[in-house]
């Protein structure tokens, strides 16, 4: 069953979902892990997408990070089996390429042109792939400590890497695809973890292992421009609204939403703008450690990897409506939770608003596998 059926099918296939899970209720001596399994199983036959998610089970090892092509219809998958694997979206998400590298990978990203798909290692290397020459290597960037974050800037000239206990690199592109170090931005206080860059392009926001706030730092002139305390442990993942009215950060049990009364208004002056972000207008807690976020391109929704073995889609409109209103903290809802994966969710990832094909979520973790909620 491709889950492609009708109404009436998919109705009776509930139908049928909710009698087996009375039937399990019924055997009380039914150990509670198994119920779990089998509750599971279930739910990723049922998924609240709508659509049977299809499960890529390839890689031998965790996979760290998943991204789509701007167009959707290519999705890569990177893991610590070495490997980068790439999936055609248009051919029922047929392994079309891997590439091979000598360690463990932790962050894939494509350039939003679309023309070059970045790896960073645990050799301590990102390594730029230029996809219209079936991903040829086409440069080698080198840090010194493993490679944990690899981001572009929104119009693709400029490279953003961030590596354990190390400063962010911003790389500049230049003529015939020639990469130099542009700046160095000073983190090298706090193990980074998470880079997201601004809808501008003009500010990056950090999150860190040694540190318990989200940091912004100014491009140009590689200083902070602020700090967003509130989390009592580790940042491990931040994401930046598309809008650039908010910014989404996960630390070890909660997510929260930043704003602030210029957020979105980035004015021309050096220093100013998303760095105004500075209150906190959404928290939701007890959801594990959150390793990874993503916003839908209409704001409204944030999808989140944790801990937990799944995948949530929030109602990130809270957020909006709490900055819109002046009023103060307000609770992220949950929208859907997507069962499926049996380990820690390590990535989530939306096909963008460029994307050709449907629109889909990602997701992959440390049971290795890779899953499309469509």
């Amino acid at each position: 069953d491709n889950g492609g059926g009708g109404g009436g099918e998919k109705t009776s296939m509930k139908r049928h979902i909710d009698k087996a899970m009375e039937l399990c209720a019924c055997f009380t001596e039914l150990p509670s892990p198994l119920v779990k399994i089998i509750r599971d199983c279930m739910e990723i036959n049922w998924a609240p997408f709508g659509k049977k998610p299809l499960v890529l089970d390839v890689h031998t090892g965790a996979v760290h990070a998943v991204a789509w092509s701007p167009d959707g219809t290519k999705l890569a998958s990177a893991s610590e089996d070495r490997t980068v694997h790439i999936w055609n979206a248009l051919r029922n998400f047929k392994l079309e390429c891997v590439l091979h590298h000598s360690q463990g990978v932790n962050a894939v990203a494509w350039s939003p042109d679309g023309s070059t798909l970045g790896t960073g290692c645990d050799n301590k290397t990102v390594n730029l792939h230029l996809v219209a020459e079936g991903y040829r290597l086409l440069a080698t960037l080198q840090h010194s400590r493993v490679v944990r974050s690899v981001q572009w800037s929104p119009d693709s000239k400029f490279l953003a890497t961030g590596a354990k206990e190390e400063s962010i690199h911003i790389w500049k592109r230049g003529a015939e695809n020639m990469y130099t170090l542009e700046r160095t931005i000073d983190a090298s206080s706090s193990s980074l973890w998470s880079i997201s860059w601004s809808p501008s392009g003009r500010e990056v926001a950090s999150g860190s292992w040694h540190a318990d706030a989200v940091r912004i730092w100014n491009t140009r002139s590689g200083k902070r421009s602020t700090e967003l305390r509130g989390h009592t442990s580790f940042v491990c993942s931040v994401a930046w609204a598309p809008n650039g009215r908010l910014i989404a950060s996960g630390s070890c049990d909660d997510i929260r939403l930043w704003g602030g009364r210029c957020a979105g208004k980035e004015e021309e002056e050096e220093g100013e703008g998303c760095s105004a972000l500075s209150s906190e207008m959404a928290c939701k807690k007890g959801t594990g450690v959150v390793w990874s976020l993503d916003w839908a391109d209409d704001g409204a929704t944030l999808a989140c990897g944790s801990s937990n073995q799944t995948v949530q889609l929030l109602d990130a409109a809270a957020g909006d409506k709490a900055r819109g209103g002046g009023q103060q903290q307000q609770p992220l809802d949950v929208i859907k939770e997507l069962c499926g994966h049996r380990g820690v969710v390590r990535s989530v990832a939306w096909t963008r608003r460029e994307c050709t094909t449907r629109r889909r979520l990602a997701s992959a973790g440390d049971d290795s596998l890779v899953i499309v909620w469509q």
